[in-house]
């Protein structure tokens, strides 16, 4: 069975230079290597390694007038683009040829994983991007949420602006930190802590831990039983 044939165009790039424009054949022919090895420089991998000095390759991306752009970066050489089908698009400089901007996955230990896309090495959150430039309720302690849970996935359909409070319910994470916080012994209030962080501070225990006992979220069985009685008041 015979291949299909790649007939969309490329761009390739050293680095920010732009080199020239074609399709997989017409670009293994100028640079004097096979189509495989074209096609390898347009894995995301490649794109993501070699875009500070190295050689890729960008599928070249027509102009949809239903499809809305909106600037929200620019480089020497690139002007970048929200776009609201949820991708981020660079436009050259030179040529005008319209690219779509490579992403991956950024995996934080203390937070949750985001998706990211990298300009002039700088990280940029592909959802708080989109929010930014379409969602004009959008403020700088708001959060973006994807409705689906998939962060890939950051299509306007797919992601709600909700104030960081709202967020905290949502979530359950360290929702109430702000809360007071009540030391109980025998069912009786003994004594008030402002906050999470006030209570961890004066019962020398992590914040985190106070309000996992609030919570009733705390494991005792490794810890010899429940150190405090502490509630939310």
């Amino acid at each position: 069975m015979a291949k299909k044939l790649d007939n969309n165009v490329y761009a390739m790039y050293k680095g920010d230079k732009f080199l020239n424009v074609g399709t997989i054949y017409e670009l293994a022919q100028w640079h004097h290597c096979s189509t495989s090895r074209i096609k390898y420089y347009t894995y995301p991998s490649v794109v993501k390694r070699n875009q500070g000095n190295g050689l890729y390759v960008i599928k070249v991306e027509e102009e949809n007038e239903e499809l809305k752009y909106i600037k929200f970066a620019e480089g020497k050489r690139f002007i970048y683009y929200a776009c609201n089908d949820g991708n981020v698009y660079m436009k050259s400089k030179s040529n005008g040829q319209l690219i779509k901007k490579c992403t991956y996955v950024h995996k934080r230990r203390s937070q949750n994983d985001v998706l990211v896309t990298c300009i002039n090495s700088h990280e940029y959150a592909v959802h708080t991007v989109m929010a930014k430039a379409f969602f004009k309720e959008y403020k700088q302690n708001d959060v973006v949420i994807h409705i689906n849970n998939d962060i890939r996935d950051c299509n306007l359909s797919n992601l709600k602006v909700v104030p960081r409070s709202e967020y905290s319910k949502i979530t359950g994470a360290m929702a109430k930190v702000n809360k007071p916080v009540g030391l109980y012994e025998n069912n009786k209030l003994v004594k008030t802590f402002r906050s999470t962080r006030e209570a961890g501070r004066q019962l020398f225990c992590s914040q985190q831990m106070v309000s996992d006992y609030c919570n009733n979220a705390y494991s005792y069985s490794t810890m010899g039983g429940k150190q405090y009685d502490l509630r939310w008041i």
